[in-house]
């Protein structure tokens, strides 16, 4: 993991920034748990050094991720409500699997304004049937001597909390499309973990085993799923991500 950040201005801090510590500090968060703790206690129960987990603390401070009172650290409700159901979704999931600064995406795009639950609805029934087999299908291919390994992320929800600038559609090559991707997955996992909302989300997380161009292939129909997808008021969103993929065994994780 890497420890060593930038320590600027918390406000400067952005989404892609926190989500990152989030990823590569989630043992200490889980450490931190519900709080409050004492740097020592969470250093005790990580088996490293508090000369070590005291300035990573600050920086998860600083972002707003724990907070620091008399007692020890707690970690913010937001995470902490959440964490058994983060730790499922988006660490083992998604976010370890989405580094944007080691490979440059294949495909990507985020769409916002689709309308409410139904429009939702509307489209999962849609990916249900069309999108997720033809993905299913095409990796499925015999390997080719070129092929290599890719993860296929593809996240809706009814709830988004995306920027106002983001309205329309944000693509990979887009200076913002790690943030409004890594919003739209965390709106997503975190409407997926209750049932009487999960209904308008998903969460659909792949790996592949698969040539260029099949890669390719497949991001060219997300693209057109994501770019064709009908336009309404309301809070739906939807984006997906192929992105090259180096590390463990290849496996298929399906619907989150």
């Amino acid at each position: 993991m890497n420890k060593e950040r930038d320590n600027g201005d918390a406000s400067e801090g952005s989404e892609e920034l926190v989500w990152e510590l989030v990823r590569d500090e989630w043992e200490l968060l889980l450490a931190v748990g519900a709080g409050p703790a004492q740097a020592s206690e969470v250093a005790e129960l990580l088996g490293e050094d508090v000369s070590s987990v005291v300035p990573r603390l600050a920086l998860l401070t600083q972002h707003g991720v724990v907070s620091e009172g008399p007692l020890g650290y707690k970690m913010l409700r937001v995470f902490h409500r959440r964490q058994e159901g983060m730790a499922s979704y988006l660490r083992e999931l998604v976010l370890k699997r989405l580094d944007f600064g080691a490979h440059e995406p294949v495909a990507g795009a985020v769409a916002h304004g689709l309308g409410n639950k139904e429009g939702a609805s509307l489209l999962l029934s849609h990916a249900d049937l069309k999108i997720f087999p033809r993905v299913i299908e095409l990796a499925s291919e015999p390997e080719a001597p070129d092929s290599a390994r890719y993860s296929v992320v593809l996240a809706l929800t009814s709830e988004s909390e995306h920027d106002s600038e983001e309205e329309g559609l944000v693509h990979a090559d887009s200076p913002g499309f790690s943030g409004a991707l890594l919003r739209v997955v965390r709106c997503a996992a975190v409407q997926r973990i209750e049932p009487e909302r999960a209904e308008g989300a998903k969460l659909w997380v792949a790996e592949m085993r698969t040539s260029p161009a099949v890669a390719a292939e497949v991001g060219r129909m997300l693209s057109r799923f994501v770019n064709d997808a009908p336009k309404s008021p309301g809070s739906s969103s939807v984006g997906f991500v192929v992105m090259p993929l180096s590390g463990a065994e290849c496996q298929s994780d399906g619907d989150a």
